[in-house]
């Protein structure tokens, strides 16, 4: 029963439906005993109604009116007794009092059949989207349309829109099927209930359930890879537990996707700080960080002895000599001074420790020290060492009071002299120092009585073997005076008493002899 009220049109639609195959019944309500209600079929007056009753003005087998009450009256179409109501297609239904008057218009109907209805929260457009869809349905004035409503947690339902319905005509008959395409901005947050009256017919859908709007309230995590080494690549994804209804997308910055892959990551792009966005409803709601650091291969820079980088280094003897190494690397590395040992052993010097540069001074250096020398880092992805040879220049001395050994093979004496050195001595003499009980030494040298080599040793060039050898008659002597002499840049001839061999001997008068 639609009704007709005496201070409006027709209600929230504007016209009275008359539903094919049935009677239908309109009421105009807002009246008074006093009143007398006129209904008028375009601008016929039908019938008039007091609180008495209802006389008919004109006689139609197709209305009728009644007065149940004093406060409203009825006029009744009797569509299901005829087929053809063309005749009401385009006409109005007036219910006049002497001081008010109500005039609908009128559209005969077949209401939506079979109507189905969808609705959902996009995540992709942020929109209320919708579709309804009626297999059978009918408008002799073309009205064709769907009005959403909105109820929310608490609230009175809204009417929030009306969307046109596109007709197909259904083949062999007069009437047609249709749907309508449902679009709305989305709501704040909470939950919501929506339905639809389909026109004509106002036929209403109600949608099952609640449809939930709520923002994401975590921040995204990722699976990237916090440290990574040069060169390799980066894949990770970015993801959350709580995308938000509808659900928001995950996109790194930058990128169009959740998945950040970066390929043949360079040192350079350490500390770079990379930012995955949770959108939702086309804006940034929550945010995650993500820094690599990008470790790489440790290499040694640089290595200088005494400020040099030559593959052998000369320094003099008891001088002070400083030693840097510079590296690089990430983790940082560990730097090690190492010196080879005379049976081929690195012995560690100094070492530092996360460290891109290692210094250490050697004090007064003596000739001992010449050696290979190298720097070493690490840091657990490569290792690298750079080698450079010291050589301390020094005079001749003896290692210790066992330096010399006397042999004698047949007519040949041999004397085997060890000694610390460098340069290797090269000039070489023995001097005769007169007999035992002279007091003036008597020098004479016998060059053409001796022959001598001297070598030094292969990983210690400063360690020295210097052998002589001469006739076994030149050797008849109590005590031998050994001194070496040796060619300097800055002292031309230098001596140097290296000790005393005893030996033994069959003859009382002996004579002695230097080896310079």
């Amino acid at each position: 029963m639609q009704q007709v009220v005496s201070q409006s049109l027709c209600g929230s639609y504007s016209y009275l439906e008359v539903k094919e195959g049935k009677n239908n019944t309109f009421t105009c309500t807002g009246l008074t005993a006093q009143q007398t209600a006129f209904w008028l079929y375009e601008s016929t007056l039908v019938s008039t109604c007091t609180v008495s009753g209802c006389q008919q003005n004109v006689h139609h087998t197709r209305f009728s009116s009644n007065r149940p009450e004093a406060t409203y009256s009825n006029f009744i179409v009797y569509a299901g007794a005829f087929s053809d109501l063309d005749y009401l297609a385009t006409t109005n239904l007036s219910c006049q009092t002497s001081d008010s008057k109500a005039t609908c218009q009128v559209d005969v109907i077949y209401p939506a059949e079979n109507p189905k209805c969808q609705i959902e929260f996009s995540g992709d457009t942020w929109e209320v989207t919708g579709l309804c869809s009626v297999s059978k349905v009918r408008s002799r004035r073309d009205r064709y349309g769907c009005y959403l409503y909105q109820t929310s947690q608490g609230s009175s339902s809204a009417f929030i829109g009306s969307f046109t319905m596109s007709t197909t005509p259904v083949a062999g008959t007069n009437y047609s099927s249709g749907d309508c395409k449902i679009k709305t901005a989305l709501p704040p947050e909470g939950k919501y209930v929506y339905s639809v009256i389909i026109i004509p017919g106002e036929v209403q859908v109600l949608f099952n359930g609640s449809n939930q709007i709520s923002r994401p309230s975590q921040s995204p995590l990722h699976n990237c890879p916090q440290n990574i080494t040069e060169d390799d690549n980066i894949d990770c994804l970015c993801y959350s537990e709580n995308l938000g209804a509808p659900s928001g997308s995950l996109i790194w910055k930058g990128t169009n996707s959740s998945r950040l892959k970066i390929y043949n990551v360079n040192r350079t792009y350490s500390g770079t700080r990379n930012m995955c966005y949770l959108m939702w409803n086309n804006s940034v709601v929550q945010n995650s960080i993500y820094t690599v650091t990008v470790n790489y291969a440790s290499r040694v820079l640089s290595f200088q002895i005494d400020g040099k980088s030559e593959d052998t280094v000369n320094v003099r003897e008891n001088t002070n000599v400083s030693v840097v190494c510079q590296a690089e690397g990430k983790p940082l590395p560990t730097i090690r001074l190492l010196k080879k040992s005379s049976n081929n052993q690195d012995l560690e010097i100094s070492v530092a420790y996360s460290a891109l540069q290692l210094q250490h001074t050697m004090t007064t250096v003596q000739c001992e020290a010449t050696a290979s020398y190298s720097c070493k880092s690490e840091n657990g992805i490569s290792e690298d060492e750079k080698n450079l040879r010291l050589i301390v220049s020094c005079f001749p001395k003896k290692i210790n009071n066992d330096s010399y050994v006397t042999t004698f093979v047949d007519e040949e004496a041999s004397l085997m002299i060890k000694m610390i050195a460098f340069p290797s001595p090269n000039l070489l003499s023995i001097f005769h120092n007169g007999s035992a009980n002279d007091s003036i030494s008597r020098k004479v040298e016998h060059d053409d009585t001796v022959r001598s080599t001297c070598l030094s040793d292969t990983s210690y060039s400063s360690m020295i073997t210097c052998t002589e050898k001469e006739t076994k008659e030149a050797y008849r002597l109590e005590k031998l005076y050994d001194e070496l002499q040796r060619e300097d840049i800055n002292t031309p001839s230098t001596y140097q008493t290296l000790g005393e061999q005893q030996t033994s001997s069959d003859s009382a008068d002996h004579e002695g002899y230097y080896i310079s």
